[in-house]
């Protein structure tokens, strides 16, 4: 797992590959591993979608302004606790 603690050295996050999903508004997100669920709102599964364990957290942050059109002056800033908060729920692992 590793990381956070203000994103530390910046590696490279990964969406857990245990994890499955279903959707309707929100999104239940179930781990297999462990039987744990987590609900996400769009900005958390942008996010989670974006960690292919490939790009960096400046690279999420661009992706989600340019590809997925979320845009606002904190979105770094957004992207940072999101991946506080996926992390904490063990649902990234950091490289």
């Amino acid at each position: 797992m590793n990381a956070p603690e203000g994103l530390a050295g910046r590696g490279v996050p990964r969406a857990r590959r245990t994890l499955r999903r279903r959707q309707r508004t929100d999104v239940l997100i179930v781990d297999l591993a462990t039987g744990s669920m987590h609900v996400l709102n769009s900005t958390a599964l942008g996010v989670l979608d974006a960690c292919n364990g490939h790009r960096t957290v400046d690279q999420i942050v661009m992706y989600l302004a340019e590809e997925m059109q979320q845009t606002g002056p904190d979105l770094d800033a957004q992207v940072m606790v999101t991946l506080e908060q996926l992390t904490a729920g063990n649902l990234v692992d950091w490289q």
